[in-house]
C-alpha cells in the first residue's frame, strides 16, 4: 500500500527517461537532415511520374480519338496509306512529273 520514497522517484523517473528517449528518436528521425533531402527527392520524382503520367494520358487520348476516326470510314485507312506509305488503290495512275532543280537549269 504504502510505498517508499526512493521507489516512487524511482518509477516516475524510469517513465520520464522513457518518454523522453522515446520523444529523442522521434525529433532525430524527423530532424534528420538526409531524411529531408530524400523527401524532397522523392517529392521532386512523384512530380516528374506525375507530368510524365499526364502527358502519356494526353498522348493516349489523342491516338484513341485518331484510331476512332480511322474506324469511323474506309476513307480513313486510305488516306493514312497514302500520306504516310505513298500507297494507291486499285486502278489509280500516279504521274510524275521531273522537276528542273536550279543547279540544272543553270547550266548553258
Amino acid at each position: 500500500m504504502f510505498e517508499a520514497t526512493s521507489t516512487r522517484f524511482i518509477k516516475a523517473l524510469f517513465v520520464v527517461l522513457l518518454l523522453g528517449g522515446g520523444l529523442g528518436v522521434v525529433a532525430m528521425n524527423v530532424l534528420d537532415p538526409e531524411r529531408s533531402a530524400r523527401l524532397e527527392l522523392l517529392e521532386q520524382d512523384h512530380a516528374r511520374m506525375q507530368a510524365l503520367l499526364t502527358h502519356t494520358e494526353r498522348e493516349n487520348r489523342s491516338l484513341e480519338a485518331e484510331l476512332r476516326s480511322l474506324e469511323e470510314g474506309v476513307a480513313g485507312w486510305y488516306d493514312v496509306a497514302r500520306r504516310d506509305h505513298g500507297m494507291i488503290r486499285d486502278g489509280e495512275v500516279v504521274f510524275r512529273f521531273p522537276v528542273a532543280t536550279r543547279a540544272a537549269s543553270a547550266k548553258p
